[in-house]
């Protein structure tokens, strides 16, 4: 709990950055969450992880890869809170600069 406690922080600090006009930093934020999620580049199976690791490669602009994910979580049962916002970033096609405030 403690690990995807941290993980959910990662992304959320990575969403502030960009947020914050800070592409580069929020972008080094989710690619470590990555790395942490899916160390050997396979995906988690736990649908907690699965929303964040989806989360995050929609922040990068991955969006085929985050939707491929976010199938997966659809599929089951479990809804993380960020859920909804995985699903609204799909649908409205956003990548790594939406939401970015100019500083």
């Amino acid at each position: 709990v403690e690990s995807l406690s941290f993980a959910q922080a990662r992304y959320v600090w990575g969403r502030v950055l960009q947020r914050l006009g800070r592409p580069d930093a929020a972008r080094e934020q989710w690619l470590g969450l990555i790395a942490e999620l899916a160390p050997a580049g396979e995906p988690p199976t736990d649908p907690a992880r699965l929303t964040l690791l989806a989360l995050a490669r929609a922040g990068l602009g991955e969006l085929p890869q985050a939707a491929a994910l976010a199938g997966a979580v659809r599929a089951s049962a479990y809804r993380h809170p960020l859920y909804l916002e995985l699903e609204q970033r799909l649908a409205d096609g956003m990548g790594p600069s939406a939401g970015v405030v100019a500083a």
